[in-house]
C-alpha cells in the first residue's frame, strides 16, 4: 500500500513513531494545504499562507512529541488553521483600532465605522443556528470546495436534491445574519 493510500490517521501515526515521518507528513500536507487556505483566507486575506503555515507547524510538532489526533486529523488541521487566522485576524483588527485615534486627529464629530469587527461573529452565530444537514452541506460546498455530485452519496440523496438543501441554506444564513443585524444589541454593539 503506497502512502497516497493510507487514512490521516494512519499518517499522522507514522509521523507520530518517525516511520516515514517526512513522507507521511508531506502527504499530509498535500492531502489539506487547499482547503486550509480557503478558511484562512476567507478570515485573514493576504495571511492565508502563514496561518496554514503554522497551523500545519503546530501539527507537526505534536505529533512529534507523540500526542495530536488519533482520528480527525482534517478537521484538527481545519480548526488549528481557523483558530491561527482567527488570531491573525484579531490582531491585525486591534492595530487597525489602535491606529483609529492617530488617523482621526483633528476631526471633530467624525467616529470610525467599526462594525466589520463584529460581522465574523453574526455569520458564525447564524450558521450555528442552521440545521446540521444544512451546516453540513454549506461547510463541504462553500469551505472544502466539493460538489452536490461527490456530497450526494455521503447523504444519501441524488446531487439535486444536495443543490436543494445548499440553496436553502444560504437562503436561511442570509435571513438569519441579517436579522441580527435588526437587532438592537447589535446596532449598538456597532
Amino acid at each position: 500500500m503506497g502512502i497516497d493510500e493510507l487514512t490521516d490517521e494512519k499518517l499522522a501515526d507514522r509521523v507520530r513513531r518517525g516511520v516515514d515521518a517526512e513522507e507521511a507528513f508531506e502527504e499530509l500536507f498535500r492531502r489539506h494545504r487547499a482547503v486550509l487556505l480557503r478558511v484562512a483566507r476567507s478570515i485573514v486575506p493576504g495571511e492565508e499562507e502563514d496561518a496554514v503555515a503554522e497551523a500545519y507547524l503546530g501539527l507537526l510538532g505534536v505529533l512529534r512529541s507523540g500526542g495530536g489526533p488519533s482520528y480527525g486529523v482534517r478537521s484538527y488541521l481545519i480548526a488549528s488553521a481557523r483558530n491561527r487566522a482567527l488570531r491573525r485576524a484579531y490582531v491585525r483588527a486591534r492595530s487597525v483600532v489602535a491606529d483609529v485615534p492617530r488617523l482621526l486627529e483633528g476631526r471633530d464629530g467624525v467616529e470610525p465605522d467599526l462594525t466589520w469587527v463584529h460581522e465574523g461573529d453574526l455569520l458564525s452565530r447564524a450558521f450555528r443556528a442552521l440545521t446540521p444537514r444544512q451546516q453540513q452541506v454549506l461547510w463541504a460546498l462553500e469551505v472544502e470546495g466539493r460538489r452536490p455530485r461527490e456530497l450526494a452519496p455521503v447523504l444519501g440523496c441524488d446531487a439535486a436534491a444536495v443543490s436543494a438543501v445548499a440553496h436553502r441554506a444560504r437562503r436561511r444564513l442570509r435571513d438569519l445574519y441579517l436579522a441580527q443585524l435588526a437587532e438592537p444589541e447589535v446596532a449598538r454593539a456597532g
